[in-house]
Formats: C-alpha cells, structure tokens, sequence
C-alpha cells in the first residue's frame, strides 16, 4: 500500500519594505512512499569533529530500495557528505556541503550524478551511496535526521 507525505517549501522575505517568496506554507509537495516507511533519528554530535554515518546502500542495492528524500535539521553548524557511485561503475564522487544552524537542508531524490563535468557536458545518472555527518562546531550539536524510503 502506497502512502502519502506532504512536504511543506517556504521562503518569506521581507528587505526594506518589500516582500519576496518563493514556495508555499498552504500547498503542500505530495510525495508518494511505496515502501510505507519514515525513518526519523535523532544524533548528538559531541564537539568538532565528530562524525556519524546517517545512511548506506550495499553496493548491490537496487536504485528502487534506497530513499526517496532525506531531510536535515540541526541546532548547531555541520558538514554533511554524500558519496555518490551505488554500483561502483564509475568512481566514488564526494560531495561536502555545510548546513547553518537551524537551517533546513533536503535532498529531494537518491539520484545523483557521478563523473559530471562543469556545464553538465557529461555525467553518468547513479544514486546516492553514503551519507555522513561531522560537528563543525565546538558544541555539542543535536541533529534530526528524517529518511522517507
């Protein structure tokens, strides 16, 4: 059975009196999980540095069976780093991105692109392989992680 999950996308900025947006707080982004699970953790990343493993496919895991979206909250300054090549055809691509304090940060699909080149001459369609997190700041940092499969 197939269920639903709505993901709400809003940006209201109001710059010397005049107001952008872009998204909406009433319309919701439906996403449809056939695999009927939401999988919401919770991490305390104690001091710099520390790391922790969020999510991993088997390198034999098929592109259907791994998540759909994945979805990041912290109250602290982390880097989050995502390997791309599931089948290992093509090469481990990492990407390192950091996300602000209380700052949402979402990754709306598993699939990503290995061996890509700037202007998107080239690249090879693959999925997600590894995602992990590490403490950029000196604090303790409580991350909630939500993982839709």
């Amino acid at each position: 059975m197939a269920h639903t999950v709505n993901l709400y996308f809003a940006i209201d900025a109001l710059v010397k009196g005049v107001r952008h947006t872009i998204g909406s707080k009433a319309t919701p982004i439906s996403v449809t999980l056939t695999a009927e699970e939401v999988d919401n953790r919770q991490y305390t990343l104690v001091g710099s540095g520390t790391e922790q493993l969020v999510w991993q496919a088997s390198s034999t895991e098929s592109a259907n069976v791994a998540f759909v979206n994945v979805a990041i909250l912290t109250d602290k300054i982390i880097d989050v780093e995502i390997i791309c090549d599931v089948n290992n055809g093509v090469g481990t691509v990492v990407w390192q991105q950091r996300i602000p304090a209380n700052f949402p940060f979402l990754l709306p699909s598993k699939v990503a692109f290995a061996a890509a080149t700037a202007d998107f001459a080239t690249g090879t369609a693959d999925t997600i392989e590894k995602i992990t997190l590490r403490n950029a700041s000196a604090d303790d940092a409580h991350v909630q992680v939500m993982i839709l499969n």
